[in-house]
């Protein structure tokens, strides 16, 4: 699990230096207020997302020894929704307050050095209800990553695929929001390939019921030969897709000699 947690933070790190290269130039080209009027409404949803999903699911699930694993991997990816809500508004308080210098320099502080330089111009320049919701989404970030943390401890190691699986659910819940064509294309490969290879999984462990119901869920998702459907039909197939691939982490769980493999 910590190694996992070490890739996690590496990756995002790296995502972050790679989402600011990007976003300077959307700032040249367009200007600030088109960045806060398009990025920002989006993951403020996720965000709203992720912490009812947290604080409704995830908290009451920790409390029981059987889903407490699923519940720190699901508080534990909350917790990078929150740090990248906070990345980004802090991305664009900077931009506003300092502007173009101010970010750079905090874009090549690591990556993250936004934020300190955000809580610091916001400080300097008497925006007090801007400085107290970055320190308080910066409380609620490591608070909840801290908390996620202590669970996967106290139960052990969890298997990537299932950790994916988790991740495959959320995306699914994601998609009852307006977002933009490409994720869905993209979340058909998430689907179509996360579906197969746990039905592959469950055919090794002889749980033909489950093989039929992820093998047609992934041909359903398949983005070879796609299905189109009315955008109310796709919404009741995500919801019931992301109920059995997450149901699917207790149902049908990768054997030890499984892990390796995956891992």
């Amino acid at each position: 699990m910590k190694d996992i947690i070490k890739g996690l933070r590496t990756y995002l790190f790296g995502a972050l230096f790679i989402a600011g290269l990007i976003l300077i130039p959307l700032l040249l080209l367009k200007g600030g207020l088109w960045l806060t009027q398009t990025v920002y409404p989006l993951l403020i949803i996720i965000y709203a997302i992720a912490l009812i999903v947290c604080v409704v699911i995830f908290l009451p699930l920790s409390l029981f020894q059987k889903t407490r694993a699923f519940s720190s991997i699901g508080i534990l990816i909350s917790s990078y929704i929150f740090g990248v809500t906070v990345w980004v508004w802090s991305f664009l308080l900077t931009y506003m307050l300092w502007g173009m210098l101010g970010l750079i320099i905090g874009l090549f502080i690591m990556g993250v050095g936004v934020v300190p330089v955000a809580i610091l111009a916001t400080l300097l320049n008497g925006e007090w209800s801007a400085f107290f919701q970055l320190v308080l989404l910066l409380v609620l970030t490591f608070g909840t990553r801290g908390f996620a943390l202590y669970l996967a401890k106290k139960e052990g190691n969890i298997s990537m695929l299932s950790i994916i699986r988790i991740i495959t659910g959320i995306l699914l819940v994601f998609a009852l929001a307006d977002n933009p064509y490409f994720y869905y294309q993209i979340l058909r490969w998430v689907v179509c390939l996360v579906s197969g290879y746990t039905a592959f999984i469950a055919y090794k462990q002889k749980k033909i019921n489950w093989v039929w119901v992820l093998v047609i869920l992934a041909i359903i998702f398949n983005p070879i030969i796609p299905f189109y459907f009315s955008r109310e039909t796709w919404r009741i197939l995500d919801i019931f897709s992301s109920i059995i691939i997450i149901i699917s982490v207790f149902k049908v769980k990768i054997q030890k000699i499984e892990i390796i493999l995956v891992e």
